[in-house]
């Protein structure tokens, strides 16, 4: 198991760090905290990928063609 820092999940995805902290403390990316700073593990970066990945196979509602009568 690896841990991650905040600021190098953060340049992973390309995101602010504040933005990642905002995902912990809003309780959508898990972290572990250790000491005074909390480290995200490669598991708790996978789960997350796994519960936000869309299925392009279907289109959303917004993506499709209008339907002509």
């Amino acid at each position: 198991m690896k841990f991650y820092k905040v600021e190098e999940v953060a340049e992973m995805w390309g995101f602010n760090k504040k933005f990642v902290w905002r995902m912990i403390k809003e309780g959508n990316l898990a972290a572990v905290k250790m000491g005074t700073e909390y480290r995200i593990t490669d598991e708790q970066i996978e789960d997350y990928v796994k519960r936000n990945t869309v299925d392009n196979s279907q289109k959303t509602l917004t993506e499709e063609e209008p339907k002509h009568d």
